[in-house]
């Protein structure tokens, strides 16, 4: 079936138990792990799309499915094991839908419909749609919007899935942020209760937003402030700014802190989550925090055992082990020194990493594969991929 912007086709990660790894029950079977989709740039000028479709082996091997690119017009994307969705990358309707897709059986993705995230609710004429979240049930679906009541701010849309038709049902808009810069996709605590995203202040001051899921599914803003790592101010007087955040499995962020204007290298900081009323408390310090060697951190995912922490950016793409009870340390130097946009798991030991490649970079698109295990990550066989002018990875578990 197409749609007025094109056809869409259409995407497991290692259990740990004390130092014992294992693939799983996945690893056993032919079919596939996972199913891997990458939104892309066709075109040298920007204006037209792909999405490039894999399905995944226990062994990390990619297969495109059949009929993979598909001309369609998206770029950020969430999925449940029934439908795919994607935030439109139209360039003359300043990117006003969301694109539902049934997964069929072997990974195509056949189109469903288009919500339009302009025309509900009130001040939302101008949204600007962004990262898709969605939360742990699969039954609503956040998308990060700009210029917010048709100003400067970023807000978070909510939305309620229709399980019989793949649409969308609007619930709200959360309260804009005072600066459209913060483009930051929401995190959802392992509870399913609050939700957050990081956020930097104009000037470098520290900030955040938190937000409860209230039982309709929509987003209620907390107010508190968040506590920072503590001796915060370094060469400069540098204030701390959280740049990333993502959720482990037991109440606990996984946060990427700068330190504003004073060069010195990015820290991984663990902050708790009180669940019953969505605050968060660190115990990190420049100290206790491990450094980063990938630069400005553009992309960051905890494994689905919440023992392992991805990080990629500008310098590449390293792991670090993470304590929740403690402090994350250091597990590995660079996988790779390319500049790694965005970076995801499956429940079979795999971590999948996204190089843009495209105009205005030396080399082109990539998207890696590692198989990770208690000695290390190795890169799967035939990864790297060549995926010219990649802008967003999905990795759906099977």
């Amino acid at each position: 079936m197409m749609s007025r912007f094109g056809r869409l086709a259409c995407l497991p990660l290692f259990v740990c138990a004390g130092m014992a790894w294992t693939a799983g029950i996945a690893a056993q079977s032919t079919s596939p792990v996972a199913f891997v989709y990458v939104a892309t740039v066709n075109t040298t000028n920007g204006t037209g799309n792909n999405v490039v479709g894999y399905s995944a082996s226990a062994d990390g091997k990619l297969t495109t499915i059949p009929g993979s690119p598909w001309a369609d017009q998206i770029y950020w994307m969430a999925a449940t094991n029934s439908y795919l969705f994607g935030s439109d990358n139209i360039a003359n309707d300043k990117i006003q839908y969301i694109f539902s897709y049934r997964i069929e059986s072997n990974g195509a993705l056949k189109y469903v419909g288009a919500t339009d995230i302009q025309d509900k609710g009130h001040g939302n004429v101008c949204n600007d749609g962004q990262f898709l979240t969605l939360d742990h049930t699969g039954a609503y679906l956040y998308e990060q919007v700009a210029f917010a009541n048709c100003g400067s701010g970023s807000a978070y849309e909510s939305w309620k899935l229709n399980k019989s038709s793949g649409l969308l049902d609007y619930l709200g808009t959360s309260k804009p942020n005072d600066n459209s810069a913060n483009i930051y996709p929401l995190t959802i605590a392992a509870d399913n209760l609050y939700a957050y995203a990081a956020a930097c202040g104009e000037n470098g001051e520290p900030t955040g937003n938190g937000y409860k899921i209230q039982s309709d599914g929509d987003l209620l803003d907390l107010a508190f402030t968040a506590s920072m790592p503590s001796g915060q101010q370094t060469t400069g007087s540098s204030p701390a700014c959280v740049e990333y955040v993502t959720a482990d499995p037991t109440n606990h962020l996984a946060a990427a802190v700068s330190w504003t204007g004073s060069g010195e290298p990015t820290q991984i900081a663990t902050f708790a989550i009180n669940t019953k009323d969505g605050s968060v408390t660190t115990n990190s310090t420049p100290s206790n925090m491990p450094k980063v060697a990938v630069g400005t951190v553009r992309w960051m995912s905890m494994s689905p055992s919440g023992k392992v922490l991805a990080v990629a950016g500008g310098s590449g793409l390293q792991l670090f082990h993470f304590n929740p009870s403690g402090q994350a340390s250091k597990w590995t130097g660079l996988l790779t020194s390319q500049d790694i946009i965005m970076c995801s798991w499956d429940h079979a030991s795999h971590l999948y990493a996204l190089v843009p490649g495209g105009p205005g970079t030396t080399n082109g698109g990539w998207l890696h594969v590692y198989t990770v295990n208690a000695s290390g990550a190795t890169e799967a066989a035939g990864s790297p991929y060549s995926i010219p002018l990649g802008k967003s990875l999905l990795v759906q578990s099977r």
